[in-house]
């Protein structure tokens, strides 16, 4: 019957019949044939022989699937990655891509490497509207790319584009890149298309210190980064009892546990270099523990989130984000020399911070 339907299909010995081919198919994939549920996926995917009808198609394709037909996995894969006839799960999607690979089906390792891009990609985007308080409100202006080879010599290149509506911007990734340079620059294509909604004619750049920020509150907050390790986010206690079991202690309810621990042995920076550095150094931690030190107080600030919200939008329409700075943090900051006193009073904490024993801003002033 499968063979019936193959020459029916493709005019082998008979004429061309799609629908002959359909029938014959259905009946060898009642008894089991994953090659035929396979073909019946593909037509009524194409509309041969039967109506197009996308549910029909990737149930198909989950029978031969499931019965572990490569190339039904991966059609499967792809339907779930992009909800076509199927609810979309960008996991289960991955799962299917994976077994594909595994069996060396043509494209499944693209399209495994693809969806696990997109997952990361997700991930990362819901960590920066829930550290930003916004909305979902994407509108498919980001477009990644996976590239072969470096371009410029550059693993991760951010291509903008001006539109009538706006900008957009196209990402050409080397698959290759290490998975921190790889966050941290998806935060700053977010922001990006942040800061630019507004369509003015001139792109705005963030700041070094607000991407360093943004990124290192997200992972902090959120740990949404896969390279994190267990040492990032928990900090080795005592053994608990003579059975030797080793006791941790979780810092989750201080988001910048990690950038005061680094900078008590690590002079902070000064506001002058955290703000206006000469150069920006990928791997200079402490640039980016000072960041997020300065991003995490801003939001601390009576203004709150609003304030950082603000300073966003607002972005684009001045010539410098300074003067946009200092009008969405007015009370807390009318100077700059108010700023300034600020990161002192924050820094020179610093040297004394004990993780276990805390107070609050008002009572270290009274310490003080």
């Amino acid at each position: 019957q499968y063979t019936l339907g193959k020459m029916y299909h493709y005019g082998l010995g008979v004429s061309k019949d799609f629908g002959a081919s359909v029938r014959y198919f259905t009946q060898a994939a009642n008894q089991g044939s994953a090659k035929a549920a396979y073909n019946l996926g593909k037509a009524y995917r194409d509309g041969q022989g039967v109506a197009v009808d996308d549910t029909r198609s990737a149930a198909w394709f989950r029978v031969a699937a499931e019965a572990g037909y490569g190339k039904a996995q991966r059609h499967l894969a792809r339907r779930l990655a992009k909800g076509r006839g199927v609810r979309r799960d960008d996991i289960e999607a991955l799962m299917w891509a994976i077994v594909a690979a595994s069996k060396d089906v043509p494209g499944a390792d693209k399209l495994r490497d693809d969806i696990r891009l997109s997952l990361t990609a997700e991930q990362v985007k819901t960590g920066v509207l829930k550290v930003l308080g916004l909305e979902d409100q994407w509108a498919q202006r980001i477009r990644i790319h996976l590239s072969s080879k470096l371009i410029d010599q550059e693993p991760f290149v951010t291509l903008p584009t001006r539109f009538n509506n706006g900008w957009g911007f196209r990402v050409m990734l080397y698959p290759k890149i290490r998975k921190d340079r790889w966050i941290r620059n998806l935060v700053h294509v977010l922001l990006l298309d942040l800061i630019n909604r507004a369509g003015t004619e001139r792109m705005f750049d963030p700041p070094a210190w607000l991407i360093d920020g943004v990124w290192q509150e997200m992972l902090q907050t959120s740990l949404v980064d896969p390279s994190l390790s267990l040492k990032d986010v928990v900090a080795p206690g005592q053994f608990s009892d003579p059975g030797m079991r080793f006791r941790t202690w979780v810092y989750n309810e201080d988001a910048t546990h990690m950038a005061k621990l680094t900078l008590k042995t690590l002079e902070p920076l000064s506001l002058e270099s955290l703000l206006m550095p000469e150069s920006y150094d990928f791997d200079d931690i402490r640039y980016r523990h000072s960041a997020h030190l300065l991003f995490h107080g801003l939001l601390t600030q009576v203004e709150g989130v609003s304030g950082m919200q603000q300073f966003l939008r607002e972005m684009p329409h001045f010539l410098n984000w300074q003067t946009t700075f200092h009008r969405s943090y007015h009370a807390s900051f009318p100077n700059m020399l108010r700023l300034e006193k600020w990161w002192a009073l924050q820094t020179a904490a610093l040297s004394q911070y004990n993780p276990v024993r805390r107070a609050d801003m008002q009572r270290s002033l009274e310490l003080l």
